[in-house]
């Protein structure tokens, strides 16, 4: 009886996204998300750095899912590609949000004066 062949298995098929990942994005790959995105991002296009982007290590501890508004998916996403090209940091969305939470959740002032502003809006908005 012949030998089965050794068929690949999934970490061979992610492997080349891993090697191609690492290497730093030159002028070319960089593509904007739309139109709107391509002109806040141009001035940081021109300026990108040709060594490889230091990656930070996210600290997952606990998986937790919110929901939020597709605005701010949108501006979470344009400031993850900001943070890449301006300072050169790959970093993960979680990452971004686990600081903005770290900064925020002591000054519960502040974000109470933020979700009033919210309700205000909102409620101008049905009217």
């Amino acid at each position: 009886m012949g030998r089965k062949p050794k068929l690949p298995v999934a970490a061979d098929f992610f492997a080349r996204d891993r090697e191609e990942a690492a290497k730093p994005p030159t002028r070319k790959e960089v593509k904007p998300l739309n139109r709107d995105t391509a002109k806040e991002l141009q001035p940081v296009i021109d300026d990108i750095g040709e060594g490889p982007p230091r990656t930070i290590e996210a600290r997952v501890s606990e998986k937790v899912t919110f929901y939020i508004a597709p605005d701010l998916v949108k501006r979470l996403e344009l400031t993850k590609v900001q943070v890449l090209l301006e300072c050169n940091l790959k970093v993960s969305r979680s990452q971004i949000v686990e600081v903005i939470l770290g900064e925020m959740l002591g000054r519960v002032e502040e974000i109470a004066e933020l979700l009033e502003k919210i309700a205000e809006q909102e409620d101008e908005h049905t009217k």
